[in-house]
Order: structure tokens, then C-alpha cells, then sequence
């Protein structure tokens, strides 16, 4: 029993500690008795002695582990199942849902929707615009959304935490003026904010002291040409918290309008 008991603990301290200290892809999506999640391990813990009693003869033991295989089974089910009803996913639509085995459900959230999309087929489709305007706010399909973003009227597309990833493809490294335009809810103790990195390194950091839309008050950010390469080049946007305008079926993170990368040399 002890034993059973300890394993049992060890089991749910490691449960709690994952759900506690890993933030997870806010991009709608849930599992079935997500409630129950935080609290089921503990609940081990009480079945300790049944354990041990039906487990130290093997004979008994058939019928709760085939039952425990069965559990878990219906539980994949019903996570397939739930994730259906979020056609809002990045990439996942009706055509494209749980039901489709090509496409896995847990590795779409574990790659915060990269693992959905399909590669790019040439790096030029991610070319900058002449005027160096990538606009997103309304195209959930753009080739610069890689991953992290979901779609939700009216404002749009929005960057999920921890993380949402936008390519852009250049001839040569160069030094850049960059500003991303985005905006959230305003919490006054503690601002929601979006932390800016290019091709792993940080660049700069976007605080939110006011929820705005037209997005005037976006600073504008020097980026040196030794953060950038030729080729592909990735821009990760990383939100500091989620929140919930309606009902808890649609979390949003930032709302994201235009990204603006201008080599030096161009206005």
C-alpha cells in the first residue's frame, strides 16, 4: 500500500507541476473533464490500497488494467471529439479536424499549430511587400502566420500565448526598422505584455498600458542586421497572458493589424 501510495504521489506531484509551470497554446483548444484534471491524481492516491490489493495478483489484476486501458481509451475519444467543435484552430478547420488521423490533435497543440500547417513550398511566398506592410488582421491563411495564431471576430487575428510565429523571407541580412501593431486588454497592476524576438533573439518588448485598436501609440524598433540571415527569417511574438472577453470558450491573447519591416534604406 505504501508503495502504491508513494508512486501514486510522485505521479501527481509531477501531474500538478506540468499543469502549473507549462503555460500550454491558449488556441482554443480543451480537454474533456478539464476540470477534473488537477484533482484526478490526487484521487489516485486515495485508490492506493485497491491497487495494491488487485495488483499483487495477476489474475486479478486483468480486469482493472483492461479497464484502465478502456478509460483512457474513451478519454482520447472524447479529447478527439472536443477538438471538432474548435474549427477556430489555427489551420484546423471541418475538413481538417480530429477525425482526420493524418492530422494529430496533441502535436497541433504541443507546436502551437505549426505541425497543421503545410510548409511553405518556396520561401518567396513570404517575400515582403514593396511598401514592407505585411497585413494580418484579416487573413487567418496568410503564409507569414506559421504558428501560435487563431482567428476571432471581430478583431481578427490574435497571437496566442506563450508563443506565435510569423516568416518573412529576405535576399541578405540587413538592418531593420520593424513595428508590430498589436494590442490587448489593459491590466493596470500587472500589463500584459509581448515580448519580441527575431530568429531566437530578443529584440525588443511591446507593454500594453492601454487597450487600442488603431493601433497609434505601436513604437517602432531598430534591429540590427547581425539578428537577421538571408533566407527565411522568423519573428516570434510572445505573450505574457491569456484572457477571456466572453465565455471561457474563447481566449484570446494579442490582437495583431499590420507587421511593418523596412530593410535600411527604405522609408
Amino acid at each position: 500500500t505504501e508503495r502504491w501510495r508513494a508512486a501514486l504521489a510522485l505521479a501527481a506531484l509531477v501531474g500538478i507541476l506540468m499543469r502549473g509551470f507549462f503555460y500550454g497554446w491558449f488556441g482554443g483548444h480543451c480537454y474533456g473533464s478539464r476540470y477534473m484534471l488537477d484533482v484526478a491524481a490526487l484521487l489516485l492516491l486515495g485508490a492506493a490500497p485497491l491497487f495494491d490489493f488487485l495488483l499483487a495478483n495477476w489474475r486479478r489484476a486483468v480486469l482493472p488494467i483492461a479497464l484502465f486501458g478502456l478509460s483512457a481509451f474513451i478519454q482520447w475519444l472524447g479529447v478527439a471529439r472536443d477538438y471538432e467543435s474548435w474549427n477556430i484552430l489555427m489551420g484546423m478547420t471541418r475538413e481538417t479536424n480530429a477525425w482526420n488521423w493524418r492530422k494529430s490533435q496533441i502535436l497541433h497543440c504541443l507546436t502551437y499549430g505549426a505541425s497543421t500547417r503545410e510548409p511553405l513550398a518556396v520561401s518567396s511566398a513570404v517575400n515582403l511587400p514593396p511598401n514592407g506592410v505585411i497585413r494580418l488582421k484579416d487573413d487567418p491563411t496568410s503564409p507569414f502566420l506559421r504558428y501560435g495564431f487563431v482567428y476571432q471576430e471581430p478583431h481578427g487575428n490574435w497571437a496566442m500565448p506563450p508563443r506565435a510565429g510569423i516568416a518573412f523571407n529576405l535576399s541578405a541580412p540587413s538592418a531593420l526598422r520593424l513595428r508590430v501593431e498589436v494590442t490587448s486588454e489593459y491590466f493596470p497592476y500587472e500589463p500584459t505584455t509581448v515580448g519580441l524576438y527575431l530568429n531566437g533573439t530578443k529584440f525588443g518588448e511591446i507593454v500594453i498600458l492601454a487597450k487600442d485598436f488603431t493601433f497609434a501609440q505601436a513604437p517602432w524598433f531598430d534591429v540590427p542586421a547581425k539578428l537577421t540571415k538571408e533566407g527565411l527569417n522568423l519573428l516570434e511574438l510572445r505573450v505574457s497572458r491569456v484572457y477571456y472577453p466572453y465565455a471561457s470558450p474563447a481566449p484570446v491573447g494579442a490582437a495583431i493589424r499590420d507587421v511593418i519591416v523596412l530593410p535600411v534604406g527604405k522609408k
